[in-house]
């Protein structure tokens, strides 16, 4: 279950938190408004329970981004 990020709108910086419910693979994954996938920021095994990754944005362009 994805959390919302935090801040929302973020400049540089925003925290990405979600719960997974038994250890499973997890991707996650950043796309831009026209639906292209332009980073992976998670690829692995996680055990289950709350999870929270940092999103650094220095190398992105200004504009909407979505995560899967």
């Amino acid at each position: 279950m994805l959390d919302q990020n935090y801040p929302n709108p973020f400049s540089r910086q925003t925290s990405i938190s979600f719960t997974i419910f038994q250890k499973s693979d997890v991707s996650l994954e950043i796309y831009n408004s026209n639906g292209q996938m332009i980073n992976r920021i998670v690829d692995q095994f996680l055990p289950a329970g709350y999870h929270r990754v940092e999103l650094n944005a220095d190398n992105l362009k200004n504009g909407i981004y979505y995560y899967r």
